[in-house]
């Protein structure tokens, strides 16, 4: 289904990015110890990845783009910069440096970062491994360097099937697409990401509150479960092999009360847009009494679309229909949600409340 949403071809600025540079004969060492994905040496591609605070929770979900700076190799670290609970990015890494001969450096003026998709991109196909109950991991060929184009400045966004490419220009330039792409708003790289169902950002992956597997980074290939150890490996690695995946984060479409639901993957501009936002799950078939352990949340709602995290339990009542999700927006006005499920996502990645696929 999402594969088919955009036929046309398009390029946007990516909102919400800022960038890091770590360069010196120790990076990969000092940034193997951090990330939830194993770094290259010497950098050879660009990639995407996470760094997870100690508990195991998230901090930044980030891409890294190879660098050099001078006579040094290095990475740029591209992140949502807006994150009100983890400590930033760059007194996170400069606590962890210790005698590490790495350089650290904020670059927030030199670099812009642009999305492009549509047209009929192809696909490199995919396979899964699966671990304990809901946990996948997916396989590429060529590993890391399905990722990557023969240019450094530019990757195939594997996060879901058709995100199409992301690109690393200096500020004030655009990518070559826009000779024979349309350009498009920020807003909408934003629709396109939710209706692949990736979410991006702080906003939408809460720091030191979601989980990596709750939040989709072992769907969208932010997680190697076989690197040697980083910060918050413990609980992610056991969560894989022994562990349960209650909750993901799943692409909705958000109507007015009253109104019918559209099909899936279909925008309503007159929608507002929504930030976080607890949403209630009611029992249509127990008289409606609220089913409070559920605690669905919209992570983000644009032109009728949106992001919410959801405990895997509830999707089979929602779909019979005997539960459904609403929120009421700050002007009183009520709206409900319905899910659905990306067509490319394995069905072992959603489990039951007894733990069945």
């Amino acid at each position: 289904m999402a594969a088919q949403l955009a036929k046309r071809a398009f390029y946007s600025r990516v909102p919400n990015r800022s960038i890091i540079s770590v360069s010196g004969q120790n990076t990969a060492q000092f940034l193997n110890g951090l990330l939830t994905t194993t770094v290259p040496w010497p950098p050879s591609g660009a990639f995407y990845s996470a760094f997870l605070a100690a508990s195991g929770k998230m901090l930044y979900d980030v891409f890294l783009w190879p660098w050099q700076n001078g006579d040094k190799n290095g990475y740029l670290i591209e992140y949502d910069p807006r994150s009100n609970e983890a400590p930033s990015l760059d007194s996170m890494l400069k606590k962890h440096v210790l005698r590490s001969r790495v350089s650290i450096q904020k670059l927030p003026d030199e670099w812009d970062v642009w999305a492009t998709w549509g047209g009929e991109q192809s696909e490199p196909a995919r396979q899964w491994r699966f671990g304990s109950q809901g946990a996948v991991e997916p396989l590429w060929n060529n590993g890391l360097e399905e990722w990557s184009r023969p240019e450094t400045r530019r990757l195939r966004d594997l996060r879901a099937v058709g995100m199409g490419h992301r690109i690393l220009a200096q500020k004030g330039q655009t990518p070559d697409e826009a000779h024979n792409h349309q350009a498009v708003t920020e807003d909408d790289y934003t629709v396109h990401r939710i209706l692949h169902g990736v979410p991006e950002g702080s906003q939408e992956i809460p720091a030191m509150s979601a989980l990596p597997l709750n939040s989709n980074l072992d769907l969208m290939g932010g997680v190697d479960f076989r690197k040697g150890c980083y910060v918050g490996q413990e609980l992610t690695v056991r969560t894989y092999h022994t562990g349960v995946i209650r909750r993901r984060v799943f692409p909705v479409q958000i109507y007015r009360e009253g109104e019918s639901p559209r099909e899936p993957g279909t925008t309503d501009t007159s929608i507002p847009t929504f930030e976080q936002t607890q949403m209630t799950m009611t029992n249509i078939k127990n008289g409606g009494n609220i089913e409070k352990t559920a605690r669905p949340r919209l992570l983000i709602g644009l032109r009728g679309v949106g992001l919410a995290s959801l405990r895997s339990a509830d999707l089979a009542p929602l779909e019979k229909n005997e539960f459904e999700m609403s929120f009421s927006a700050g002007n009183g006005e009520k709206y409900k949600v319905r899910h659905w499920i990306p067509s490319w996502w394995p069905k072992e990645c959603i489990v039951d409340g007894h733990g069945q696929s």
